[in-house]
């Protein structure tokens, strides 16, 4: 009914590699087993359904909110995978709850659940043997937005080389419990964390909601020692503003209008355009962007414009989405060299992350998988190897070998030749031969990621990077610019009288050529600055919405008692620079965790003395043989150690902690000490948490 007449089956190419041959379709049962009905055309208004390969299998999963944002629901049973009517049962806890749903597909080949769209049913309640029926869960919340979370002063220096950055994160329904919304665990040195497939929107029943987060740094594996932030009451969607720098006015200001998240900017001498989440395009004019038209709802992360002015364009993002604009047709739909993703690669292997070029005939992008690809005019070239191989393992996701260095950024010099950074404070210079690059390493200053490079040549430019690293290349070498800021710097636009660098929470640097800097961070911006563009009358800056774990502080090491050594007079311990804790906690325990004593300690201090066991009974307190030494740097302003109640000692009530321990042993045969220090002892006693205390 109504399903037209196929004049015969269509050829389609996907992503410039694969093509199918494929028939026309309304619905999913006009399609043979394997394929699905799904829109090739990118027009909103007249989609092109053909029945093409399944991506996976569809499927929507419920269970009920959990009492802890760490877990603790039973199993919900076979029956929460919901049946083709949308029907489900599921085994439930009891008290004030929620049911919630997320509906998406489940890959081909990984089995990995992709959830596309959520939804909340609130105000439950399950008394014991009962059962509640007719729960409706409406399923209109897309799973479109990218939380970025700061770890502010997370430790970055030699002794955390092979740490581990993590985080917990729920949705806090208060009495009917929490959401889980997803867990980071990643090797890789960074400051920035990200939980994707976040609820878009904030309205109906998840109006009012926050987010409760709880992470940090630990030693492989979750033990100590490790640094914490726990945070209540977070909400991304309050943060979305540009920073602006216009006319003759000394410094930029935070705009008052509500701003999309934005990834890239670019300018053609004419025009700015940037480009952000959810497929979105915006042209400068008037002090504001003004949305345009797109064929793609994926998120785009990388720009370019004609430098002469013509108003061509490429934008790349998600899944390979390539973009060109021209003046008649604007943004349209192009058929992408960089294929889509394949079940189980990295989340980011298949993203456009970078485009530059010196002219319409000669652009350059850059993808997540460290491959570049050329357009010479008439079609783009390529895979072209870069110097850094391809992503081995999977973003936040833990693995027993270090994530792979990728490339961030790319500039393509007026002689044509190439620069390329990223992790590990990688630059190369890349000069074209034929269809390939011959590339070189230059040496650089700092073992910090790099997510920026902007020049005025290939022998002249600057780069930026994480914990506020700013360096010139000029004359054959590096030099570094200190720049007093530990946020990361993401976004560079210049000039020959100098260069602005943009970064973390409204971070704004200008920087001339003699090495000047000054800083006009725009005050309480909860953005992450991701890029800066010239307009017609002056510059605009603008990025993504962030929230702020910390400050974190600095891990500490117990230097007496020694490992194994017996407890004496004093305890010492040293802990890098950085923030000064409130107070310390000390607690000297059994081997299996059971408090001995307990000692709050000021916090400007690295050492204590510790009471006269002895001279306190007629024998000694301590038990013999292993114990442990325990010890909390707290950093909790307000809570003052000479007038405090006990609620004040809690982890939630804190910003932040660092903690570390030492194994003792007051027996004077130390044979049996084999167990290593960091290493929790199996069946350790009920009294031990990872979240302790």
């Amino acid at each position: 009914a109504g399903l037209p007449t196929p004049k015969e089956t269509t050829e389609t190419q996907y992503a410039g590699t694969q093509r199918y041959c494929v028939s026309m379709c309304l619905t999913d049962a006009n399609c043979p087993y394997g394929f699905e009905c799904r829109a090739i055309s990118l027009a909103t208004n007249t989609p092109e359904l053909r029945c093409t390969p399944r991506i996976g299998t569809p499927q929507t999963r419920c269970e009920t909110s959990s009492p802890s944002m760490f877990g603790g629901n039973p199993n919900p049973g076979a029956g929460s995978v919901a049946n083709a009517d949308g029907a489900f049962s599921i085994a439930s806890r009891l008290g004030d709850l929620a049911v919630f749903c997320r509906s998406g597909y489940v890959e081909k080949g990984s089995g990995t659940f992709v959830p596309l769209v959520m939804g909340l049913a609130r105000n439950l309640h399950m008394l014991p043997g009962g059962t509640i029926q007719g729960v409706k869960v409406p399923l209109t919340t897309p799973l479109t937005r990218t939380v970025r979370i700061r770890l502010d002063r997370i430790p970055m220096g030699p002794d955390v080389k092979d740490a581990e950055r993590y985080m917990y994160s729920a949705l806090n329904l208060e009495p009917e419990g929490y959401i889980r919304m997803g867990f980071i665990e990643t090797s890789r040195r960074t400051d920035v964390l990200e939980l994707l497939r976040q609820p878009s929107t904030f309205a109906d029943a998840l109006k009012g909601i926050s987010y409760d987060l709880y992470g940090g740094l630990a030693s492989p594996g979750g033990g100590a020692p490790r640094t914490v932030s726990a945070r209540e009451d977070m909400k991304p969607q309050d943060a979305d503003h540009l920073g602006t720098w216009m006319g003759t006015v000394n410094s930029p200001s935070k705009s008052t209008a509500w701003a999309t998240p934005m990834t890239a900017m670019a300018y053609d001498g004419y025009t700015t355009v940037a480009v952000g989440s959810g497929g979105w395009i915006g042209v400068w004019g008037s002090g504001q962007f003004t949305q345009q038209s797109t064929p793609t709802k994926r998120d785009l992360y990388a720009v370019w414009m004609d430098p002469a002015g013509t108003g061509d364009g490429w934008a790349g993002g998600d899944h390979g989405t390539l973009l060109r604009r021209n003046n008649i047709t604007g943004w349209q739909a192009f058929g992408s060299p960089v294929s889509a993703p394949t079940p189980g690669s990295p989340d980011d292997a298949h993203r456009i992350r970078a485009i530059h070029g010196r002219a319409g005939d000669d652009v350059w992008l850059l993808t997540g998988s460290n491959v570049l690809y050329h357009w010479d005019g008439k079609g783009w070239m390529g895979p072209i190897l870069s110097p850094v191989g391809p992503p081995v393992n999977k973003p936040n996701t833990w693995a027993p070998w270090k994530d792979s260095p990728r490339l961030r950024s790319l500039f393509c010099a007026p002689n044509g030749d190439l620069l390329v950074v990223g992790d590990s404070g990688f630059i190369f210079r890349g000069t074209p031969k034929g269809t390939q690059v011959q590339w070189s390493m230059l040496q650089s200053l700092t073992q910090h990621s790099l997510h920026a490079v902007w020049g005025l040549s290939d022998t002249d430019f600057w780069v930026a990077g994480e914990a506020g690293t700013l360096a010139r290349y000029a004359n054959g070498q590096f030099n570094s610019v200190p720049t007093g800021t530990l946020m990361p710097l993401y976004g560079l636009q210049g000039d020959a009288k100098g260069v602005h660098a943009v970064g973390g929470l409204g971070t704004w640097l200008t920087v001339d050529l003699q090495g000047k800097l000054t800083n006009h961070t725009i005050a309480d911006m909860s953005v992450d600055l991701k890029a800066v563009a010239q307009t017609g009358g002056g510059l605009v800056s603008g990025g993504l919405p962030t929230l702020v774990m910390g400050p974190y502080l600095e891990l500490p090491y117990i230097t007496e008692p020694s490992i194994y050594g017996v407890v004496g007079k004093w305890l010492r311990w040293k802990a890098a620079p950085g923030v000064t804790p409130t107070l310390h906690l000390v607690r000297i325990t059994t081997y299996d965790y059971k408090t001995l004593w307990e000692l709050y300690v000021k916090g400007d201090v690295n050492q204590v003395k510790l009471p006269d066991f002895q001279a306190l009974g007629a024998f000694d307190p301590l038990v013999g043989g292993k114990m442990r030494v325990r010890l909390w740097r707290i950093y909790a302003p307000g809570l003052n150690i000479d007038h405090y109640n006990h609620k004040q000692l809690n982890v939630w009530k804190w910003i932040s902690y660092a903690y570390n321990y030492v194994i003792t042993n007051q027996a004077t045969d130390l044979s049996g000490a084999q167990l290593p220090p960091s290493q929790v002892p199996a069946g350790a006693g009920p009294e031990f948490s990872p979240f302790d205390p």
